[in-house]
């Protein structure tokens, strides 16, 4: 007599190998596009909150060379340097020619205190910053003057100084920092009853020897720089 063997139930091979259904897709699409807004939202913060601790860092790192350079020359850069040869007139504030007359600034005074003499050797301060000499590094932009949160200052954005309708604009690299000329108005003018306008810039005009000065009640001027014995306020307020 031949035993029967009973055997367990098999589920069917393509039970076990069923794919997704279109629900699960479905749901699973619905997840993602709730949660990527989200994803997109977290990393931008997270990318925004490192050009921020960067920016801090670039300023600090300007404050330093700020002091590197008080500390090698015995005063702050001025905001720039003006040429008193270049034009007849020393009316050099009243005058449009402003890349014509300047020789340099205070961020180029400052590039060899953080660590960018290549650049800073590239200027040919002899000649005015609008110079074709000068094309090439004034259209340069150093990242440590940049705030990479700015997405307006890219190289291939620079600055254009229009003299005049006549010429062509002369570029400059863009930043995101610059010097305190001060609080004041930057006419030279006194205040009146008639054009109230608070306190003035100073200026010092001299025809022997040919002198301009145009300053305020900030850190640095036009042709003239200042030390800490210029100042009333400590530096740890000193802007």
């Amino acid at each position: 007599m031949r035993s029967s063997v009973r055997t367990r139930h098999r589920p069917k091979l393509e039970t076990l190998r069923r794919g997704l259904s279109r629900i699960d897709v479905v749901l699973i699409a619905a997840a993602v596009a709730l949660v990527s807004p989200l994803l997109v939202s977290l990393l931008s913060g997270v990318r925004e909150s490192a050009h921020q601790q960067t920016c801090r860092g670039r300023i600090t790192n300007l404050s330093r060379a700020l002091r590197d350079h008080h500390d090698a020359q015995g005063a702050f850069p001025t905001a720039a340097n003006w040429s008193v040869t270049t034009t007849q007139s020393l009316q050099l504030n009243a005058s449009r020619q402003i890349a014509r007359i300047t020789l340099d600034n205070w961020a180029i005074q400052l590039l060899p205190y953080l660590g960018r003499n290549d650049l800073a050797g590239q200027f040919e301060t002899d000649r005015a910053i609008g110079d074709e000499a000068n094309r090439d590094a004034r259209l340069a932009s150093p990242a440590e003057m940049v705030c990479p949160s700015d997405s307006w200052n890219r190289d291939d954005n620079p600055y254009l100084f229009r003299v005049s309708d006549e010429l062509e604009p002369i570029g400059f690299a863009r930043g995101n920092y610059a010097i305190s000329g001060g609080t004041q108005m930057s006419s030279a003018v006194a205040s009146n009853t008639k054009s109230p306008h608070g306190e003035r810039a100073e200026l010092w005009i001299r025809e022997e020897p040919r002198t301009f000065q145009l300053w305020g009640n900030g850190v640095a001027g036009i042709n003239k720089a200042f030390s800490y014995e210029d100042f009333t306020n400590p530096q740890s307020t000193l802007i």
